[in-house]
């Protein structure tokens, strides 16, 4: 079975010489060995209004499958239902199956997924990226068997998703190749000699680091592309140190440069955060790991986890589920009322729960009670003792609605349950 070439779609996502629709033929075409199942590949951008609504963004584009592939996926994905958006486009992963989904059995129960078949498939692969600033791009393969993702699949393209993001970030700000050089903080030659370096580059360090850079990724261009391509799509980074991504530039005698230019993401946070802590803080309340932000970030995990320390203390949380409840509440799932203790005047903050998430995961009675204390920031230990059990109990009981809601950490269940909202 052919694989993907993982150097070859990295590379293909940071292309600017390219319209749209003809950059997201090449990378559909490229990611086909893994995505299509015999009936073709469509990929499609959207834009998310909140984390319950999605948009199309122009027509999608198919490769290898019927005309009416790209119109039925994006009018499914217009109509599914709010709890269906955040957990397929919000759950963290970028690879997975429809029926590995969370929230796709809603969206089965109320016929979306029917009513806009474009063939006979009940299942399909899909890989998307979300480029921090309310937009996504997709591909996806439909199936006519159920399957499931394998971790070694998962690990893999999880670190594509910071290249496609990437790619996609820096194409939606700049107007083709031409802006590339323009707006430029520093180039190279592809053996690491800085030509040129300007505003936050200038200094030695800057400097140093971008070198770096670009000999790891053309050390990963290089021989280790065929013989471990997954160690040399290790080496390249999402970004270097948060800021900069690099890309190839071409002089009209073709000789290459490489250019970086700064492309992270726009996260909004109202606190005094640092604006790389708000980018570590974002990524850790949706669930990712410090290695894996580190990957996408370009930081040391070290770094990671100090950043993520620094954010702590000034927000004021200890834990990463904290951190969750807080995301939710900066996306408008909360609401503050006010009240009168003793004839002080106090604010409280509720975060709301929705009688139909817990029925649609069918938690019983005893796990909804549980899984509304982590939603407080209760401890097993205080939930334990608020309802009279064992703390072994209640880690069994964390355990099952950890497996019913489908996410990894009590964190991502923090993030579902102070989210997932129907509107």
């Amino acid at each position: 079975m052919k694989r993907v070439d993982l150097i070859g779609l990295t590379e293909a996502c940071y292309r600017l010489d390219l319209d749209l629709r003809s950059w997201m033929r090449l990378l559909a075409g490229l990611m086909s060995p893994e995505l299509d199942h015999g009936v073709g590949v469509v990929g499609w951008l959207m834009r998310f209004p909140s984390e319950f609504q999605v948009e199309p963004v122009g027509p999608a584009i198919v490769v290898d499958g019927p005309s009416d592939l790209g119109p039925q996926t994006q009018a499914m994905n217009s109509n599914l239902p709010p709890q269906a958006v955040r957990g397929i486009w919000f759950s963290g992963q970028p690879l997975a199956y429809g029926s590995e989904m969370p929230g796709m059995e809603s969206a089965f129960r109320l016929g979306v997924i029917e009513e806009h078949r474009a063939m006979p498939s009940i299942d399909g692969l899909g890989f998307k990226a979300l480029d921090g600033e309310g937009f996504a791009i997709s591909f996806a393969g439909p199936s006519q068997h159920v399957r499931t993702t394998t971790a070694a699949d998962r690990a893999r393209w999880r670190r594509i998703a910071p290249h496609l993001a990437a790619g996609f970030r820096l194409r939606r700000r700049l107007d083709g190749a031409r802006e590339l050089e323009s707006g430029a903080e520093a180039i190279f030659t592809p053996e690491g000699r800085c030509l040129d370096a300007r505003g936050s580059a200038t200094t030695a360090d800057a400097r140093e680091l971008l070198r770096s850079a670009v000999r790891s990724v053309e050390r990963s261009r290089g021989p280790l592309r065929r013989k471990d391509p997954e160690q040399a799509l290790g080496v390249w980074k999402g970004l270097v140190t948060g800021r900069w991504s690099l890309v190839d530039s071409f002089t009209s005698d073709q000789k290459r440069y490489v250019v970086a230019r700064q492309n992270a993401p726009s996260l909004r946070d109202p606190r005094a955060l640092s604006e790389r802590e708000r980018q570590v803080v974002a990524f850790a309340a949706s669930g990712e790991h410090n290695k894996l932000i580190a990957y996408r970030l370009g930081l040391a995990t070290s770094s990671v986890a100090t950043h993520l320390a620094n954010a702590s203390r000034k927000l004021k949380i200890r834990s990463r589920s904290e951190l969750a409840r807080l995301h939710a509440v900066n996306n408008s799932a909360a609401e503050v009322r006010k009240l009168e203790v003793g004839g002080e005047a106090l604010a409280a903050l509720v975060l709301p729960v929705n009688e139909a998430r817990f029925d649609r995961a069918q938690v019983t009675q005893a796990e909804r009670e549980v899984a509304e204390g982590i939603l407080e920031g209760a401890s097993n230990a205080q939930i334990a003792s608020r309802r009279k059990t064992s703390v072994r109990t209640v880690a069994n009981q964390v355990a099952s609605i950890l497996r019913k809601f489908a996410v990894g950490s009590r964190t991502e269940l923090v993030a579902r349950l102070a989210s997932a909202v129907d509107r």
